[in-house]
């Protein structure tokens, strides 16, 4: 650690070095040199190790100002997003789709990014968080986001072991190596029903099943698609997007009204507002994507419970 006594701001710069496809150790350097030059001192976490050791030694700190700087696409924010940091953060794009930073318009300049971090206000954001009832509660997870449940998830999942094939460890990509999934999947995937139940705050009990459903905490979607427009990380509720029918001719429709603006017009699509829901499967395995990442499998008779929690992140945003 530096000494703090003639210097108000600190960095920790929590990067994955092969985001980008491998711009992101060459990001970190021109960023560490631009907050040094500002007077900012800078430490930096390049593993999962490194990065636990910052988020939690950065809390006795003795500056002014702390904060993090994520730099890597999606996963890398929900990482640090799990190690429940006590400082704001942000997220400098290296990644494949970036939803965290464009929501929040985070320069991808270092220069530029440099100057914004010093003009910058923290915000504390809501985050949604899940899991399992009567297992250790060191499973819960906590995501910025999405969580979905279905179709989208099973496109992730077999992504995301794509890029594991030969080597094991995540290689670089891109939104072309979507295609292949995505095609996969239309021809392949089930479709099995996912239930939701909820409480609204009128005490009024609510259900509804989907063969895909998704849970948003920010409008956030790959390749620009908006779900759910209203939503946001700051009113305290999740907004749930369901689609009821199956069949891959009906997920292109799908996907397509949404690209329209249209999919909230459809009898078939159900969109709803919560706190707290309960989520089923009821005939077989579904799988689960957290923030664009394989999130495992919810299974039947094994519910999950997925919830807000109002202005748990503290988050640098633009000023006013």
């Amino acid at each position: 650690m530096h000494d703090s006594e003639n210097r108000t701001i600190w960095a920790g710069i929590v990067a994955n070095p092969a985001a980008g496809r491998g711009r992101g150790l060459e990001k970190v350097k021109k960023l560490e040199s631009a907050l040094v030059t500002r007077g900012i001192d800078v430490e930096i976490a390049l593993t999962q190790d490194a990065r636990y050791q910052i988020i939690k030694q950065a809390v006795s700190l003795g500056y002014d100002r702390k904060l993090i700087v994520t730099i890597g696409g999606d996963g890398t924010v929900n990482a640090v997003l799990n190690e429940s940091p006590q400082i704001p953060f942000c997220n400098m794009a290296s990644g494949t789709e970036n939803l965290f930073a464009r929501a929040y318009r985070t320069p991808t300049d270092p220069e530029l990014l440099a100057d914004w971090i010093i003009n910058a206000q923290t915000k504390l954001m809501d985050v949604g968080e899940y899991y399992e009832p009567g297992a250790d509660p060191a499973t819960k997870k906590r995501f910025a986001l999405m969580l979905g449940f279905g179709f989208d998830a099973a496109v992730v999942n077999r992504h995301h072991t794509q890029r594991l094939a030969h080597t094991g460890s995540a290689r670089p990509t891109s939104r072309l190596a979507y295609v292949g999934p995505l095609a996969y999947e239309a021809w392949n995937y089930k479709f099995p029903p996912v239930r939701l139940t909820w409480t609204d705050e009128n005490g009024n009990s609510h259900e509804n099943i989907g063969s895909t459903t998704i849970l948003f905490n920010m409008n956030c979607y790959a390749i620009g698609l908006k779900f759910v427009p209203e939503a946001s990380a700051f009113d305290g509720y999740l907004d749930n997007v369901s689609f009821a029918r199956t069949g891959s001719i009906q997920a292109g429709i799908y996907m397509a009204t949404v690209a329209a603006g249209l999919h909230p017009r459809l009898g078939s699509v159900a969109m709803s507002k919560m706190r707290e829901v309960k989520v089923e499967a009821l005939d077989a395995p579904v799988p689960v994507q957290m923030d664009g990442d394989p999130a495992g499998w919810i299974h039947p008779g094994k519910p999950w419970i997925v919830n807000c929690i109002p202005q748990a992140c503290p988050v640098l945003v633009q000023p006013e």
